[in-house]
């Protein structure tokens, strides 16, 4: 595996970390109540919200290749708990590149948010206006808040952050 798609299962690894504290399958450092968290998550479960959308029918193959630049040759889902996501990869590329967004659906304010974002190892976060409730750059990754719904857009290697808001753009409004 390339080490760039290395570095991006690490991150993918790292924010289902965080999605699973917050739904009480981790430690209780968010603060999140074990039993509510799991009451939440199964009354989720019962009634389909926007949050049951599939990551990868967020973004066909053809705008993730207007994105990234380049012609995508494979998209990889990922599913953990309630953490969904998706890569849109080009590995004709070196190196690889792949653009990747991720949802989790868990109730939090702006402070838990922003500290979600910032646990994902961010030294100083940007606040990015006009999206959703709140979005916010960490260096690597945008963070958005769309009510109890939030998103993980990570851009490919050489996407960076105009990438990530170009992205946001074409995902976002498809979950209202």
């Amino acid at each position: 595996m390339a080490i760039g798609l290395r570095l991006r299962w690490t991150a993918t690894l790292a924010l289902a970390t965080i999605a699973l504290a917050a739904c009480g399958g981790g430690s209780d450092d968010l603060g999140v109540d074990p039993s509510a968290a799991r009451a939440s998550e199964a009354a989720a479960n019962a009634n389909a919200t926007r949050a049951d959308v599939e990551a990868c029918s967020l973004l066909t193959e053809e705008e993730a290749g207007e994105l990234l630049g380049l012609a995508v040759t494979s998209v990889e889902p990922v599913v953990i708990r309630v953490f969904r996501a998706c890569e849109w990869v080009n590995d004709d590329s070196l190196p690889v590149q792949a653009l990747q967004v991720g949802i989790f659906d868990f109730d939090v304010d702006s402070d838990r948010f922003r500290e979600s974002a910032g646990a994902a190892g961010a030294a100083e976060l940007e606040d990015v206006p006009g999206i959703a409730d709140e979005a916010v750059w960490n260096g690597s990754q945008l963070y958005i808040r769309d009510g109890s719904l939030m998103l993980s857009i990570i851009p490919s290697r050489d996407g960076g952050r105009e990438q990530a808001i170009a992205t946001a753009a074409v995902v976002v409004p498809q979950l209202k």
